[in-house]
């Protein structure tokens, strides 16, 4: 009974996946793949060969519609609201405008349902890059001595709000651009300065320098701040000193308020039953520790050799897979409910989970695999090959993980080097 309304709790929240008690098959693949941006239930694949981004509905793998990049450069990114799988609108940047000034390209506004284009115009990228809220788009561009942050209708262009940021120095670390990212209803402008904005007013919440330059635009300094959002607010590592940041962060809680000092950088996972809200983790890999620290107390709970990646959070616990082995860690007290040997595991290929079950991905034997745990137990209930000729994981791209498994509007998808999969 109360597996059941476990899984019945999971299956409400985002970035749970349909019940995983027998191995994953794969159910559909595509391969020829030069990149890949979830978008709601739709996997946008951009494609090496004919240079398309095709939307694959993640369910059963059909491709729903397609978009020609135009002209001999491709699509730069495909964007939309990455925090609901009810996207309606996406905003696609292709080539360079016809007559167009160096670094104008064409923005196209797409109906997610059908790929039919609601608006076509030249647009300046902007320095730091572009994020979707809802219909919305959130740009950052420098001007000046100043970052110019605006939310406006995608379609329209109706201005939703404008917010400044004041630079320091007068520019960004090196090559002046930054980077702007939206989650759990924060922006986040990423740079030598750094700035968190309300995401539904453009209130900005706070922002921060870094406290040195470099004379070569190779070695810029340090960003202002490194932030990581959780679901009730986020932390902010101390400013830069003498070329290294500081292990000491503070948490805020979502109206920007300062709340409480952190040991360590944040790594609250994307998953969580929302139990015990006010116990945040964090990690030091300098002393291979894991801290959790009550925010609303303000005081360190504990802390524990544990280092590793926070797969998910249920029942109290928290779910860490790092050195060969997954274990869920009580958060009140530290203690391991159980510790898994799982030789091999790779953290940061990812995880997906339905609330009683976990998938981790495994390197055995110069191969990937699916290796799922048991929530109450940490046994082995099944292992699974991952589709396709996927090469060893030992061999990286550009230094990134060469395998990543996540979920997608509930289901499972693999990402692999010019592959994509969904299993079932």
């Amino acid at each position: 009974h109360r597996a059941a309304e476990r899984a019945a709790r999971f299956a409400v929240m985002p970035g749970t996946v349909a019940p995983l008690d027998r191995p994953l098959v794969e159910s559909w693949s595509v391969t020829g793949v030069a990149g890949v941006t979830r978008v709601g239930r739709l996997a946008l694949v951009t494609s090496a060969d004919d240079r398309t981004v095709r939307a694959v509905d993640v369910v059963d793998g059909r491709t729903a519609w397609r978009l020609a990049t135009g002209g001999p450069a491709p699509a730069e990114r495909c964007l939309g609201d990455r925090s609901t799988d009810a996207v309606e609108v996406l905003v696609c940047f292709r080539g360079r405008s016809g007559g167009g000034a160096p670094g104008t390209v064409t923005a196209v506004v797409v109906d997610a349902s059908d790929g039919s284009v609601l608006a076509q115009r030249p647009t300046h990228l902007p320095s730091h890059g572009a994020a979707m809220v809802g219909g919305d788009l959130v740009t950052v561009q420098q001007r000046d001595r100043v970052l110019d942050v605006r939310r406006t209708d995608a379609v329209t262009r109706a201005e939703v709000w404008a917010a400044r940021i004041d630079l320091a120095g007068g520019r960004q670390s090196g090559s002046g651009a930054g980077r702007v990212r939206v989650e759990h209803g924060v922006v986040v402008v990423e740079g030598a300065t750094t700035g968190v904005l309300d995401a539904a007013t453009g209130r900005v919440l706070g922002v921060w320098h870094a406290d040195g330059w470099t004379a070569s635009p190779l070695q810029p300094a340090l960003d202002g701040a490194d932030v990581r959002v959780g679901t009730n607010g986020w932390a902010v590592s101390g400013e830069a000193a003498a070329g290294r940041r500081s292990s000491a962060a503070t948490w805020f809680d979502r109206t920007g308020r300062p709340v409480a000092t952190l040991d360590g950088a944040l790594v609250e996972p994307e998953v969580s039953d929302g139990s015990l809200p006010e116990v945040v983790l964090t990690a030091r890999p300098d002393t291979r520790e894991l801290v959790a620290t009550d925010v609303a107390a303000g005081r360190e709970l504990w802390r524990a050799r544990a280092a590793g990646t926070a797969l998910l959070r249920r029942d109290g616990a928290a779910v860490v897979a790092g050195a060969g082995r997954v274990a869920s860690v009580d958060l009140r007290t530290g203690d391991a409910r159980w510790d898994a040997a799982v030789p091999g595991v790779v953290p940061a290929g990812g995880s997906v989970t339905d609330g009683s079950t976990v998938v981790v991905v495994v390197e055995r034997s110069g191969r990937a695999r699916l290796v799922a745990l048991d929530l109450d137990t940490g046994s082995v209930r099944w292992e699974a090959p991952l589709p396709g000729d996927v090469a060893p994981l030992s061999q990286r791209v550009h230094d990134q993980v060469h395998v990543t498994v996540g979920e997608v509007a509930g289901r499972v998808v693999v990402l692999a080097d010019r592959l994509v999969a969904g299993m079932a």
